[in-house]
């Protein structure tokens, strides 16, 4: 049996939502897959070897846009790329996007990587962010020892231990937020396994020269 929730504990954490916090841009339409690209293996090397020299990276971990510019690079030097690096790059947070500089931090690290296997954690996070309130909340939540408590998604949790939606700010009739599609994919690449995906499914531009 689940244990209650704290009442100090989650009164701490509405009282650190209620800060307002900037919005973020808008997330993409999820896209369609398409057919894996004939360079396949050589894209999967490449990535492998990228993030095989990022200090304490572990596969899971939120990425950005600079580690997304640097295996486009080495693709582009071995004589591949997909046909839209551009979008690729637009489609992954900055490397200032809350979300990443949060997830970065000792304590964020931590946390993320207690919850990376949690479904579509990512997503929520990213749409989280975007709210009144959503930033200064995951902070809070980020800081707890048990944080990952509140991260699954509100089906997948014990009886009467709130979900993020629940710990936000309440909206002005004192109700729970809603967030548009919360529960679902923003289509956005957030770790080295979606990039991958978009990859593999984008058909390879013309070759450059070695």
């Amino acid at each position: 049996m689940a244990q209650p929730v704290s009442s100090t504990r989650v009164a701490l954490l509405l009282l650190a939502a209620s800060w307002a916090a900037p919005a973020v841009a808008q997330p993409p339409s999820v896209a369609a897959p398409a057919p894996d690209p004939a360079g396949a293996p050589q894209v999967e090397q490449a990535v492998a070897d990228y993030f095989a020299g990022v200090p304490d990276f572990r596969p899971g971990d939120i990425i950005a846009q600079s580690d997304v510019n640097e295996i486009l690079q080495l693709l582009a030097d071995a004589g591949w790329q997909p046909p839209d690096p551009p979008r690729i790059l637009a489609d992954t947070l900055p490397d200032g996007h809350p979300v990443v500089s949060l997830l970065r931090t000792p304590q964020g690290r931590r946390f993320m990587r207690r919850v990376s296997g949690f479904d579509l954690i990512y997503d929520r996070l990213d749409r989280v962010s975007q709210v009144s309130g959503g930033q200064r909340m995951l902070e809070a939540i980020v800081r707890l020892p048990d944080g990952q408590r509140y991260a699954r998604p509100k089906s997948q949790l014990p009886h009467g231990v709130p979900d993020f939606l629940e710990l936000l700010p309440k909206n002005s009739s004192g109700k729970v937020r809603t967030i548009r599609d919360y529960d679902k994919p923003t289509g956005r690449i957030y770790t080295a396994d979606d990039l991958l995906a978009r990859l593999r499914r984008a058909p390879p531009a013309a070759a450059t020269a070695r």
